[in-house]
């Protein structure tokens, strides 16, 4: 888990490593007659060379020296930090050495590694062909088929296929990805970024690269790796038309504490982007330096060490473009467009993207811990209100915790975002507004059309937004439709397996309720396609099924980030970033001392953590800093 010298105290990165990966689990001691188990609740910074506690007769004891005496265990690791837990409704501490954890627990995906999650995740995924069969056998142990007498079915009047069904669907066209300088033809969801410039380069005159590794892996780093990455980041990035001098200022951090202070003086100087790189052992600084970007309005980048070394060593070009291409976006600047142009056979394609269209994401993110008392729902959301239609931007909002999923802040994210549409438009509030929104389960549709939407039309009345079209559409991935191809051949690659990107089917599954499809927009890397359904609950426009599908399609291709379309369109994509952000940014915020002990105690308020946190009104707010 580390890699330090516990002969000496250790960092705070370190310490919040430990806590991060054992906090929970169980571990045993032997230094008493018997075996005993206890639940880790921290580790805490206090070693047993410098913690004292009062004995009966009212003297103070060191716990290094209570074992000597109480137990003749001269410690090894006098300096390690302690165990905390908890025993009897009060709190006691342990030497790390002499806990044993226990085999075989249950760990969260925190409390893994990167590698770990990765491996998991490979070994979870299941091919299409295979799930298929693993259903198949479930519902034959089960007796589910209506043929096999289950009494429970047949007293339901309900048969079951044995056999999937079988529908047809429809591959819909890519857009072309045009670049200032060339056009890259999409083929199976994926293209090769142009030689030349981006669409819209960013300027950033003044930058810095900040590196944080632990002292004692300092001698396995060389800075001048730093340099090398600047000349090669500086000299691509030139090559895409972007205008970024050298860095102002290259340095060599050991912990966040050092790099608060260098990330503070650069936003002094007027610096608008630091370029992080974290030693691969360092996990716990993302989520504090992300907070920290929102508190001194200066956009960063993390990268892991390791990737500069490949970029540097191995010269990973394509690596180094993808690093390039967040740059830019979070710079302010834009990549590519999404070309309609000759390749879309409707004369209604044009109209997609038109000037004059809103398109808004709206994302809700629902704390995971079981006592949600104090942890708000955060709303994230994204929208194309600049000048360009495939330029999305987005922030977040925080609600109170309840699992409603009708969102209160729909009055406050449109009051923010048409006063900028206007800004950006010659004073014009849009003709059309369209709306993608997640985290809505089917039983909460009616609250959606009795409450949010409603509150949707007046504050759009109230700000003076006359005429305004709306479309509202629901967009959902956990539901219980798979969609497969007819014939599988499993010796191909697992993306072969896989229905490819395109495909949608809006008949024999869908609900005939509502104007509802499924949109397979992504290409499959492991596993089964998990494909979303778009349900259309508000349609002032009364677009054809055609014209919603197609829509919907070419707003995947408009990531700017990766040369690859994705499972979802981009304002709502990029919405769900934010929200997640938000979550992040709120448990960095809440885990600094004061912040906590001046935000416990009672009801949060969720308006000030919105001015605390959120970038409206900051330096960041026209950038997509989550990029």
């Amino acid at each position: 888990m580390v890699n330090d010298d516990f002969s000496c105290k250790v960092s705070e990165i370190v310490l919040e490593r430990l806590n991060a990966g054992l906090k929970g689990l169980y571990f045993y001691t032997r230094h008493t007659d018997d075996e005993r188990d206890h639940q880790i609740h921290a580790i805490v910074s206090h070693t047993a060379a410098d913690t004292t506690f009062e004995l009966q007769d009212g003297t103070r004891m060191s716990v290094l020296q209570y074992f000597k005496e109480k137990y003749g265990i001269k410690l090894e690791y006098p300096n390690a930090p302690l165990v905390k837990v908890r025993e009897g409704g009060r709190f006691n501490n342990y030497p790390m050495e002499l806990g044993t954890l226990r085999p075989m627990q249950r760990v969260s995906i925190a409390q893994q590694t990167p590698l770990q999650s990765q491996k998991t995740t490979k070994n979870c995924a299941i091919p299409p062909l295979e799930r298929q069969n693993n259903i198949k056998k479930g519902a034959h142990a089960l007796k589910l088929f209506g043929s096999d007498g289950n009494q429970f079915v047949a007293n339901a009047g309900l048969y079951i296929y044995k056999e999937p069904m079988k529908i047809t669907g429809r591959r819909l066209p890519p857009p072309n990805i045009r670049y200032y300088e060339g056009t890259a033809v999409v083929q199976d969801g994926k293209w090769r970024t142009t030689q030349g410039h981006f669409f819209m380069p960013a300027r950033c005159e003044i930058w810095a690269i900040y590196a944080i590794v632990m002292r004692n892996e300092r001698s396995r780093f060389n800075e001048s790796l730093l340099r090398d990455f600047a000349k090669m980041f500086e000299a691509e990035a030139s090559s895409r038309g972007m205008r970024m001098p050298p860095p102002t200022e290259i340095a060599v951090t050991s912990d966040d504490a050092e790099l608060k202070s260098c990330l503070k003086t650069a936003a002094f100087h007027n610096c608008k982007y630091c370029l992080i790189v974290s030693a691969d052992s360092i996990t716990s600084v993302h989520k504090k330096l992300k907070l920290w970007e929102r508190e001194l309005e200066m956009v960063t980048q993390d990268l892991r060490l390791s990737t500069v070394e490949k970029v540097v060593r191995e010269r990973r070009r394509v690596t180094l473009e993808n690093i390039i291409l967040k740059a830019n976006v979070k710079l302010g600047g834009l990549n590519y467009m999404v070309d309609l142009n000759g390749v879309i056979g409707s004369s209604d394609a044009q109209r997609w993207l038109r000037p004059g269209r809103l398109f808004l994401g709206i994302a809700v993110n629902f704390s995971q811990q079981l006592d949600k008392s104090d942890n708000p729902a955060v709303v994230g959301y994204a929208s194309n209100y600049k000048n360009h239609s495939v330029e999305f931007v987005g922030d977040y909002l925080f609600q109170s915790s309840g699992r409603e999923e009708t969102i209160d802040t729909m009055s406050v994210i449109v009051s923010n975002i048409m006063p900028k549409f206007a800004e950006n438009h010659d004073g014009k509030y849009p003709r059309d507004l369209i709306i993608y929104r997640s985290g809505v389960a089917d039983g909460s549709f009616k609250s959606l059309v009795s409450h949010e939407i409603p509150l949707l039309r007046g504050t759009l009345s109230t700000l003076g937004v006359k005429d305004i079209n709306i479309i509202f559409i629901v967009v959902q991935k956990r539901h219980n439709v798979r969609l497969m191809l007819s014939h599988i051949d499993k010796s191909l690659r697992v993306t072969e397996q896989n229905i490819p990107p395109g495909v949608v089917v809006d008949s024999n599954v869908t609900r005939p309720a509502f104007k509802e499809f499924y949109l397979n927009s992504h290409t499959t890397l492991q596993g089964s396609a998990s494909t979303p359904r778009y349900t259309v609950l508000v349609d002032d426009l009364n677009l054809s099924m055609n014209e919603l599908e197609g829509m919907t399609h070419v707003l995947t291709y408009a990531h700017q980030i990766v040369n690859l379309s994705t499972s979802l369109p981009t304002p709502l994509y990029v919405a769900n970033t934010y929200a997640e952000r938000g979550r992040n940014n709120y448990g960095a915020y809440m885990a600094c001392s004061n912040s906590a002990s001046s935000e416990s105690g009672g009801s949060l308020d969720c308006g000030r953590l919105a001015q605390r946190l959120s970038y409206k009104n900051t330096k960041l707010e026209d950038f997509r800093v989550n990029a």
